[in-house]
């Protein structure tokens, strides 16, 4: 318990949480429940006891339905996972008294000061926030919007399959442009004509004339302009010919 509210995350108020009788007789009500937490480390239903001047813990809180395990020595205490015997908090012993030497979290923290989630945490809490982005995430955190969401950094580097499906966008056709000449054109001015023509559209499209369609007469059929769509790699297609 603790009469420091701002040492407390995810708090909820209770009318009628219960009362806690001291050594002098004194009593004082239970206000609600949060948690305290460094980032790594959470003790989970922290009363907060208005006016009480001293933090207090019991060992069982530690332990029961946490699965970790304390083990007290002369240097002080260890907290650490009953499975894996991974470290989780060491503290420190002064005189009689065991301490738990954790420093909470206050306020809004920053991003980079908090430990990162596990891949398994960081996915969990994807899934049940309906693939929400990391950074959106991280803003959950910092702000405690969420109750229940753990204070970590959530980051991951790989890549939602789901999400990297449904943002893929599928490939437009390619654009067709149809440009004609419509002028009455001497035989000796076809060639130079629609040369000039094609090197237009290239210059103003940026983009290159693969085929050309023209009126099937003689005076579209000549060495030089045969020369230079060949050059280019320009398909040079006939209209129908003319039947009476």
């Amino acid at each position: 318990m603790t009469g420091r509210k701002e040492n407390l995350r995810d708090f909820r108020s209770h009318e009628n949480a219960g009362v806690v009788k001291f050594g002098n007789n004194y009593k004082c009500q239970v206000k609600g429940y949060g948690k305290v937490t460094n980032g790594q480390f959470i003790v989970n239903r922290v009363a907060y006891v208005e006016g009480l001047q001293h933090n207090l813990i019991s060992v069982s809180q530690l332990i029961v339905g946490t699965g970790n395990q304390v083990v007290f020595n002369d240097e002080g205490s260890i907290t650490s996972k009953f499975e894996t015997n991974e470290v989780l908090l060491k503290s420190k012993r002064y005189g009689d008294m065991f301490t738990l030497d954790i420093k909470p979290i206050v306020g809004k923290p920053s991003v980079c000061v908090l430990s990162k989630a596990s891949n398994d945490v960081c996915w969990l809490w994807y899934s049940r926030l309906s693939h929400l982005n990391y950074q959106n995430l991280n803003k959950l955190v910092i702000e405690d919007l969420v109750r229940g969401l753990p204070v970590l950094k959530f980051d991951n580097d790989t890549l939602c399959a789901a999400c990297e499906i449904g943002k893929q966008h599928r490939k437009g056709h390619p654009i067709v442009i149809d440009s004609k000449i419509v002028e009455p054109l001497l035989k000796s001015e076809v060639a130079q004509t629609m040369i000039e023509f094609t090197k237009k559209i290239e210059m103003s499209m940026k983009k290159n004339v693969r085929r050309i369609k023209s009126y099937n007469g003689s005076k579209f059929k000549n060495n030089v302009m045969d020369s230079f769509l060949m050059g280019k790699g320009i398909s040079h297609n006939f209209s129908s010919p003319y039947t009476p």
